[in-house]
């Protein structure tokens, strides 16, 4: 399956430094199955986003597709075991579990036609490394 072919995606430069140091694996396999849904459900791009640490110090990341969803859909995707791809899976309960439980994070998203749906997960920001700055 070649999900990205015909499709652009953007890439705020700011997200490739997240001011966060949480669990490289746990915390890729959330973004990569976020970028994997985003580009089954877009037709034209995608966009990833990451904006230094807020005063409330968190960092949010941020997948962005040009569709919008449904309402119906939008009331489950939460729910276990829900997919519009069927039973091959989809964002589910699995990775907002890991985010919350392992990442401390939260998972939120938004979807309004014109803007399309925007998947986010909110984490605590942490300090970089000896010497850098936050």
């Amino acid at each position: 399956m070649n999900l990205g072919k015909g499709k652009k995606i953007l890439v705020n430069p700011a997200a490739l430094t997240p001011n966060s140091n949480p669990t490289p694996v746990i915390l890729g396999r959330v973004m990569v199955n976020m970028i994997k849904n985003a580009l089954e459900g877009s037709k034209r791009e995608i966009q990833l986003r990451c904006p230094r640490s807020r005063r409330d110090g968190t960092v949010t990341l941020s997948v962005t597709n040009t569709e919008f969803m449904p309402r119906e859909v939008q009331l489950q995707v939460f729910q276990r075991s829900f997919s519009t791809r069927g039973p091959s899976g989809g964002w589910n309960l699995g990775h907002e579990l890991l985010t919350e439980r392992y990442l401390n994070g939260k998972v939120s998203f938004t979807s309004s036609p014109d803007k399309g749906t925007t998947f986010y997960v909110s984490l605590p920001a942490q300090p970089g490394p000896a010497g850098t700055k936050a």
